[in-house]
């Protein structure tokens, strides 16, 4: 029994050093850079490979000879390390795959995406200017022409586009690399590369009415605004027409006329007993908002105008959103109205009754702008026009020019 154990504690002793000295040797092993005796001054002793003066390095090599030049990106990661020539740098994941896929496309696949570039920079650049178009003519009439929205300016004169179809059947039409031309209600327009379509053949200047003026009475730029301060085109004070304005001096008008009531609710429901009604007795054929009367209080058209002379947002009523917000003070329906949608789409160009521009004497004689010329008269047109495009006429004032308050004519 006692030799019995007196074995085992051997073994067992056996057994731990040969443990402990197993472990000394692995851990001398996984050591990166051997033990290194610091001492001052440059000729100090560096290790077996290293030189006894001067500058060297010594020690034992690096273990790990492997170069990494670039890591393989981490798939779960959002960046990836690449090498350029001022070391590794982190780049998106997303502008990394891009890059690498614009390096391996051939010549010809260059080319096509360099021109779906250009493309999508001028499909841009029309977003713009749609936008821009959208708030400062407003108060204009609205048209469909190539199944695209425009905007009647200047009696027909300039319409300019309001949107930007994003398909490529439409796309071709709205963006030409070249002026273009076409025909509306009669008339025969050219297109600029900017979208905006100019009557063709006929040098007409017809001033755009001021439409802050026109809803308003008042203008910040005073006189130099360049657009037309038409006091007989003002808005009708909504305080007389509920009952009498206090006002000792309101700038909005004060004289009913067809251009600037709205329709009787009453007759449109069927009947009016008010003999003496101030309001618009007519049943206009559209269901359609008049977009000038709405917005700018003042239609040119008067009593025979087809769309309905009454306040309510025409924007809301096409089922758009309202441009104005909160300080929109039109009344905005909760639906949109599906057949004023179809209207809109399918609308003659004779339905806006735009005046002759191809004859300017008739345009004299046309009694819905003779008031505006008589009651106006000390006005003139502005001896500017600017262009979309950014170039400007200039209207020499000669003796041959006959100059009134909406438009100037040869």
């Amino acid at each position: 029994m006692g030799s019995d154990l007196l074995e085992e504690i051997a073994r067992l002793r056996g057994s731990i050093s040969n443990y402990r000295t197993n472990k000394s040797i692995v851990n001398h092993n996984n050591q990166p850079y051997p033990a290194t005796h610091h001492s001052r001054g440059r000729g100090s002793y560096r290790g077996v490979f290293g030189r006894g003066r001067g500058r060297g390095r010594g020690g034992f090599p690096i273990r790990n000879r492997t170069l990494v030049v670039q890591q393989q990106p981490d798939p779960d990661s959002d960046y990836v390390s690449v090498m350029t020539s001022n070391g590794n740098k982190l780049v998106s994941r997303k502008l990394y795959e891009k890059e690498l896929k614009e390096k391996n496309l051939t010549k010809e696949q260059k080319q096509k995406a360099l021109e779906d570039k250009k493309v999508l920079i001028e499909e841009r650049k029309y977003e713009l200017k749609a936008k821009k178009n959208r708030a400062s003519l407003d108060n204009c009439d609205w048209c469909y022409i190539n199944h695209v929205l425009y905007a009647i300016t200047m009696y027909g004169a300039k319409l300019r586009p309001l949107e930007v179809p994003f398909d490529q059947e439409h796309r071709n039409g709205i963006i030409p690399k070249k002026k273009t031309t076409t025909e509306w209600n009669g008339y025969q327009y050219e297109r600029n590369t900017a979208g905006t379509y100019r009557l063709l053949g006929q040098r007409v200047f017809l001033q755009q009415q001021c439409r802050f003026f026109e809803k308003t009475g008042y203008c910040g730029k005073g006189d130099k605004c360049k657009q037309a301060h038409n006091k007989a085109k003002v808005m009708l004070c909504p305080r007389l027409i509920k009952g009498g304005c206090t006002l000792e001096k309101c700038s909005l008008s004060h004289e009913p006329t067809e251009f600037n009531v709205p329709l009787c609710h009453f007759y449109q429901q069927g009947y009016c007993k008010n003999e003496h009604c101030m309001f618009l007795h007519v049943s206009p054929e559209h269901q359609l908002v008049c977009r000038p009367f709405a917005i700018g209080g003042y239609c040119f058209r008067g009593s025979k105008c087809k769309f309905r002379h009454v306040h309510e947002c025409p924007d809301t009523q096409l089922g758009q959103a309202c441009p104005r917000g909160k300080n929109c003070r039109l009344s905005h329906r909760t639906q949109d109205n599906v057949q004023a949608k179809l209207e809109l789409q399918t609308l003659d160009p004779k339905d806006f009754q735009l005046p002759d521009l191809t004859n300017l004497t008739d345009i004299h004689n046309d009694p819905r702008l003779i008031i505006e010329e008589t009651a106006h008269e000390e006005e003139i047109v502005s001896d500017t026009d600017s262009d979309d495009d950014g170039t400007t006429s200039h209207l020499d004032q000669d003796d041959d020019l006959e100059i009134n308050a909406d438009f100037v004519h040869f």
